[in-house]
């Protein structure tokens, strides 16, 4: 992943332009992909202005700095990555005091929902020579220079062992098969392991399909991810777990429905007076999904029923537009593997449920005793960051989530939005 500022409008003659890049935590799958793009950065700006975070033992911290360095000129950040890694920068952002400052995007990724929202496209185009590279570079900085701002919501997550107290949260990380997810934060005595989400959280199914593609991604000789064969991976792991096979007995069958296994409750108003209320899972569900952007898997609107129509482009009285700053989170149910393929293919919707200013999850171990991996864990999905949450030595856990304020998006020119922030 890469972090550019731009001090400077792209209107300026070239040689004003004052703009530094970072590459951190770049992930498997746009480790290749990032190279490139930090290569002709490089070439473009000089060695001066390019930094390299993978190595920095504190990046968030590092991240705060460099931005801080020219926050008073109004500096912009574009960040080139998947879903995860934008997230990381903006949760990254928010700590270091700056939430205030617009981020773009240069999609990376896989599913890259985010950019997709914002206005910058499913992908970032990096064949070609390097002449060429440099030129699509160009223009993007150029794009980013006048794009306008748009708030986004920021949403906190708190994950600890039902019952809380010193060390909850600790004990909940403790138990997440191979870690959590870099962006958790969490003590040896914290009551929660805290994060924060942008796009969005899932619990079932999807996560569980996401935990086994990151687990198998194909890769080169040199042990780099290929983009291209990554939805054929994804596929890979669908079938491999056999959701497609109602019937199937273990992942597939009636216990990977969580409707037995979740509690779900809701909560609206901002000033966190009101009281929860539970919400009653279908019983065939087997994924729960909290959206706090309209785009998932690649651009699919899980909040979208394929029999809506009418002037709102396919939403329907059921439930009110979404909205990236509106202070809700939309939750919704995904009820099977073929419900899934069904959406993957944009023949259907996900079962809305409700719009909530603040919800909690409440997951637990498989009643009855059972002692198989799929009955005692459960698979998370954290923007696009998937972990397995081990439910077997400390009990149930719980997942609440807040909503924290608003960071700053930069609008790009492919985006719907950008005639509402026009107006």
């Amino acid at each position: 992943m890469l972090l550019i500022q731009i001090r400077s409008l792209c209107c300026a003659p070239r040689s004003c332009w004052r703009l530094c890049a970072g590459a951190f935590r770049v992930g498997r799958q746009g480790e290749l992909l990032g190279a490139k793009v930090h290569a002709a950065l490089t070439e473009l700006l000089g060695r001066a202005q390019v930094y390299d975070l993978r190595h920095e033992r504190e990046p968030a911290a590092r991240v705060g700095d460099i931005v801080a360095v020219a926050s008073a000129a109004g500096v912009r950040v574009v960040v080139a990555g998947g879903d995860g890694s934008c997230a990381w920068v903006l949760g990254a952002l928010a700590d270091a005091g700056m939430a205030n400052i617009p981020v773009a995007i240069l999609p990376l990724g896989t599913g890259n929902d985010l950019s997709r929202v914002a206005g910058w496209g499913g992908g970032f185009l990096t064949s070609g020579t390097s002449s060429v590279m440099r030129q699509r570079l160009l223009r993007r900085l150029h794009a980013v220079a006048r794009a306008p701002e748009r708030p986004i919501d920021r949403w906190d997550v708190r994950l600890a062992i039902q019952g809380g107290g010193s060390g909850a949260g600790a004990a909940a990380a403790a138990a997440a098969a191979g870690g959590l997810p870099p962006a958790f934060r969490c003590t040896p005595e914290c009551e929660a392991a805290t994060a924060r989400v942008f796009n969005y959280l899932s619990v079932g199914m999807d996560a569980e399909i996401a935990f086994g593609y990151h687990q198998g991604r194909p890769k080169t000789a040199k042990g780099k991810s290929l983009l291209g064969t990554a939805w054929l991976s994804y596929v890979s792991s669908v079938l491999q777990q056999g959701w497609l096979a109602s019937s199937t007995k273990g992942c597939c069958g009636s216990r990977a429905r969580v409707a037995r296994r979740v509690g779900l409750q809701v909560r609206n108003g901002d000033d966190g007076a009101a009281e929860w209320r539970s919400i009653a899972l279908p019983l065939d569900t087997t994924a729960i999904v909290l959206l706090n952007i309209d785009s998932y898997a690649s651009g699919r609107r899980l909040w979208k029923q394929r029999w809506s129509s009418g002037a709102q482009g396919g939403y329907d009285e059921l439930g009110e537009l979404p909205e990236h700053d509106d202070g809700r989170l939309e939750v919704v149910a995904i009820r099977g593997g073929l419900h899934l393929a069904g959406i993957v293919s944009h023949a259907s919707g996900a079962t809305r449920l409700a719009q909530a200013s603040a919800v909690r999850l409440r997951i637990g171990a498989t009643p009855g005793g059972r002692s198989s991996l799929w009955d005692q864990s459960m698979c998370i999905q954290l923007d696009g960051e998937p972990w397995r949450q081990r439910l077997d030595t400390n009990g149930p856990v719980e997942l609440e989530i807040t909503h924290s304020g608003r960071s700053s998006l930069l609008v790009g020119p492919e985006a719907d939005m950008i005639a509402e922030v026009q107006q």
